[in-house]
């Protein structure tokens, strides 16, 4: 691999069987298949990339899957594209085909016999033309995702009547969906959510309802009793805006 060079931000060469190999860490990224860390870096999201490398039955040198290190051949670039539906990837598929693919055949071909300007025009067009099938097939999947989305607003009701219960079921199917919270920080991020929609705070509101009770000499266990949900439920408007709120976390947590 002493012919690498570096085309658009993305690492490649043409090997000796005269395929070109690119980077697996700048193509993942380029694919924006990446996530944020808990220190705040952008890192690239390995175990979905090589679950589809394995599903394609790519099998890598080391065995152990790749890593930023590692190389993949221009199919299987082109085949985890397919994965990809988002703005980031949708920049990456046209700087793949007209800048780097074509600059990495150009230059950084192993073989000695460099590539005509007619060869490089036509591995230009079939690059195009693979781009465009790729970009239908996103705008297709786009397409659907749209109508499930909206399938989803239609399923998902909540009763006015029964808000508590319903919205409770609806958190509780969305922390064990996200697999990486607790209920409870489910049920904080909702009330954050319904103060930003809202322009309220629940637990200023719940301070304030306590301090009453308290004043009307209420118990201290009956003060501790009172929680945020009873707080909401004693405002129509802000019963409304919790089950929005829900309803839309429900929604983008694919819960129904």
């Amino acid at each position: 691999m002493s012919n690498i060079i570096k085309i658009g931000g993305v690492r490649g060469f043409i090997d000796e069987n005269g395929v070109a190999q690119l980077n697996a860490e700048d193509v993942a990224r380029g694919w924006g298949f990446t996530q944020i860390a808990k220190s705040g870096n952008e890192v690239v999201r390995w175990e979905r990339v090589n679950k589809y490398l394995t599903e394609f039955g790519f099998v890598p040198t080391s065995g152990d899957g790749v890593a930023k290190d590692d190389f993949i051949p221009e199919n299987m670039v082109y085949r985890l594209g397919f994965k990809a539906s988002n703005e980031t990837a949708q920049a990456f598929q046209a700087k793949l085909a007209d800048e780097i693919l074509p600059t990495i055949r150009k230059t950084g071909s192993y073989t000695a016999k460099p590539m005509s300007q007619l060869e490089i025009m036509a591995e230009s067009i079939r690059i195009l033309q693979e781009q465009d099938k790729r970009l239908k097939q996103i705008e297709q999947t786009q397409a659907e995702q749209s109508q499930e989305l909206q399938g989803m607003r239609n399923v998902i009701t909540l009763s006015s009547a029964e808000w508590r219960k319903e919205t409770t079921q609806l958190l509780n199917k969305i922390a064990k969906n996200r697999g990486d919270g607790s209920y409870k920080d489910v049920r904080r991020e909702s009330y954050t959510l319904l103060n930003e929609r809202m322009g309220v705070s629940v637990d200023v509101r719940l301070k304030n309802a306590r301090a009453r009770m308290y004043e009307s000499g209420y118990s201290k266990t009956q003060i501790e009793k009172l929680n945020a949900l009873d707080v909401i439920g004693q405002d129509k408007k802000l019963i409304e805006g919790y089950m929005s709120v829900v309803k839309d976390m429900a929604i983008k947590f694919g819960v129904a």
